[in-house]
């Protein structure tokens, strides 16, 4: 699986503001909020590398997951 998240607002965003989120465990949706749930604590530090590298905001839930606003998601691909 995997799940491509931008920056900001799907609607105002450049290649280079989205990071592709690969070897996702689990995807949950809830209301505005998305749940992304990694398969290794390896794999969620490298995502959090490119995160911050393309300055997309995000939240620390657990140890392997991290949340993001629904308005950031532009592909999810289970």
């Amino acid at each position: 699986m995997f799940v491509i998240v931008a920056s900001s607002a799907k609607s105002d965003i450049e290649s280079k503001e989205c990071v592709c989120l690969t070897k996702v465990d689990k995807i949950e949706t809830c209301f505005d909020k998305t749940r992304v749930t990694f398969a290794s604590l390896n794999a969620k530090n490298d995502a959090e590398y490119e995160l911050e590298g393309a300055d997309v905001n995000y939240e620390f839930v657990t140890s392997l997951t991290l949340e993001f606003k629904q308005t950031q998601i532009i592909a999810i691909m289970p």
